[in-house]
């Protein structure tokens, strides 16, 4: 028992240098003040993290002691009961021992009174002299006196036993009340850890919360166009000073439409290749300037193996969220950075041969939405996004050629 209560004491006090450090929970408070960059908020939100999983962790291991601590509550609770057993037990003994004390002593009395005088003669000289020799003298006195000394010691030992039993029993009373104080301190503990696993429970949704409006608030800048190396309150000032546009224009001064929107089969290295076209191919020379179709944000600039050098624009034309795709550019030949706003006069990149390009010219593709932040590159989604550039932009029909950057006015006056 010592062990049990020993291991108790330890649990204890490595909960209670534990359970002082509990973090308080971190939410994230965005505003357009904000001078931290998204990449330190998303360090924060790392940061958050990582407590919410300390948070857990130090919430197992209260549990587990509790239940440690509940199991030897529960051995104590043997032990009392098993003490009280022993108790009922002792006073079934005395009992006992009484009540055959209470017999040696009627029989102590019978002896006393055999051997009283009464009429002014004794019964017991009568007997003693009755004897018929004088050996049967010696032993009739023997005989009485051993009579008197067994029933004097056999009622000595009983009230020993007796004295005996009453220590053990009042040891025994002494023991159960210690382990009851024991048990009802550990019930304490037991009620202090509850009430801590409470409070982590508490603190746990709290992190919990505040993770989820951290990630929702930097998906909004990011969805809103905001770099992760750009401070929030310079992403909000940018923002803020967007020109507004209301319809698209052509990103090209002059070309030939070589290949429009749909099915499609065309000759690439020695071989017919079936496949569906997502997009409007612009025949142009190489190192041809390049414009954003309408005022936006420049995205991410990359290669891909399909489409070569790529750069991706992001508008928001009559309120519509829309992205810009520029495809077989050449090789790194972009004229503007990622979160830089732009017009439609802006030149963003020249023209190439880059990837899978059969000629020089550039692919014009349009998504609904913003690629690369509202959903991903060149998944089902992205596919699902595109549609045909000339359902917004004023291009000649069929494979015609063109020679000026018309504004598409079916979106609006020009």
């Amino acid at each position: 028992m010592k062990k049990v209560i020993r291991s108790i004491c330890n649990i204890i006090l490595v909960l209670g240098i534990l359970l002082p450090t509990f973090m308080s929970p971190f939410v994230l408070d965005v505003d357009a003040a904000d001078n931290r960059t998204i990449k330190s908020i998303l360090a924060d939100i790392e940061k958050q993290k990582k407590e919410l999983q300390e948070n857990k962790n130090k919430q197992k291991l209260t549990n587990e002691q509790i239940l440690t601590i509940k199991n030897n509550i529960s051995l104590i609770s043997n032990e009392i009961t098993k003490g009280q057993n022993e108790i009922i037990e002792i006073n079934n003994q005395i009992a006992i021992l009484e009540n055959q004390i209470e017999e040696k002593d009627a029989e102590m009395k019978k002896v006393i009174n055999f051997l009283q005088l009464s009429d002014g003669e004794s019964q017991y000289l009568e007997y003693i002299f009755g004897a018929t020799s004088f050996t049967d003298f010696i032993y009739r006195v023997a005989i009485t006196e051993q009579l008197t000394n067994y029933n004097n010691r056999l009622i000595k030992e009983y009230n020993e036993l007796i004295e005996s039993n009453k220590k053990h029993q009042a040891d025994i009373k002494k023991k159960e009340e210690e382990l009851t104080v024991k048990q009802a301190n550990l019930q304490k503990e037991v009620s202090k850890l509850q009430y801590q696993v409470t409070q982590l429970g508490n603190e746990q949704g709290s992190l919990e919360e505040g993770i989820l409006k951290s990630e929702a608030s930097v998906r909004a800048l990011i969805a809103d166009g905001c770099d992760e190396n750009e401070t929030v309150d310079a992403c909000y000032t940018r923002l803020k000073t967007l020109p507004s546009d209301t319809s698209f224009w052509r990103p090209l001064f002059s070309a030939s439409i070589t290949s429009v929107w749909g099915s499609r089969r065309y000759w690439y290295n020695g071989n017919w290749v079936e496949s569906y076209h997502y997009g409007l191919d612009l025949g142009t020379p190489e190192r041809t300037k390049v414009y954003s179709v309408a005022n936006g944000t420049v995205g991410d600039r990359a290669y891909w193996s399909g489409t070569g050098y790529v750069l991706y624009v992001y508008h928001k034309v009559n309120g519509v969220k829309y992205t810009s795709v520029y495809e077989h550019l050449c090789a790194n030949c972009y004229a503007v950075s990622k979160g830089q706003n732009v017009t439609k006069d802006t030149v963003i990149a020249y023209s190439g041969n880059t990837g899978q390009s059969t000629g020089p010219h550039l692919h014009l593709g349009m998504l609904y939405g913003w690629a690369g932040i509202e959903y991903s590159y060149w998944d089902a989604t992205y596919y699902a996004k595109l549609f045909d550039p000339r359902t917004v932009i004023n291009f000649p029909s069929g494979y015609g050629s063109f020679n000026t950057r018309t504004r598409n006015c079916s979106l609006g006056s020009c």
